[in-house]
């Protein structure tokens, strides 16, 4: 007989997905409903064993919590705190950059914004590929919010490349949540060119 742990790994797993592919396709109120459900399975897994839930744990609470700004749009909007838990070294950058990155967008003052954006920036540099994959349309968020204020000192080496890629992956459709905190943050969402014909 399997472990009961695994199967409710799994189930938090497809909640996070299922929450995912609603926001994506701009069914937030719902997404929403779903990541904190998710968020509800993975806390209880992360507190037995942390170095192996731990991150799924907070991810799935950091993105909980963007989806509920977009959904409420509370005036004060913070990350969830952090969770006194221990990360495996795997984990850390890619629980940093998305905590840092919703700093970032939630932040009501430039200064407070720019420091956080730059320090999600620090992180996004020890991200491992598939890290990067899941995250990328939060980098381009991101990315985007610093363009529209003029300040892309800080964001790495490469990144209108990494914009221009993701872009191009989906073809200019970009998922609905992407779409939707643009409007809030009222910047402009990244433009698709599609590739010249030789």
């Amino acid at each position: 007989m399997g472990k009961p742990e695994r199967y409710e790994s799994d189930w938090a797993t497809s909640l996070s997905n299922y929450a995912d592919h609603l926001s994506e396709a701009g069914r937030t109120d719902e997404a929403l409903g779903i990541a904190v459900q998710a968020t509800e399975t993975w806390e209880p897994l992360a507190l037995k064993r942390p170095k192996r839930f731990g991150a799924d744990a907070r991810l799935s609470s950091l993105w909980a919590s963007f989806l509920e700004w977009l959904v409420v749009s509370p005036s004060s909007s913070m990350p969830p705190p952090e969770p006194d838990v221990e990360l495996n070294q795997y984990s850390v950058q890619h629980v940093a950059f998305a905590h840092h990155a919703l700093l970032a967008i939630f932040a009501q003052e430039a200064a407070i914004q720019d420091t956080a954006a730059e320090a999600a920036f620090a992180a996004w540099h020890g991200m491992h590929r598939g890290q990067r994959e899941r995250e990328a349309g939060m980098f381009v968020l991101l990315t985007t919010l610093s363009v529209a204020h003029g300040s892309t000192e800080s964001n790495p080496p490469g990144w209108a490349e990494c914009v221009d890629r993701y872009c191009t992956s989906r073809q200019g459709r970009l998922p609905a949540w992407l779409l939707a905190a643009c409007t809030k943050l009222g910047t402009m969402p990244p433009r698709w060119h599609p590739p010249s014909v030789q």
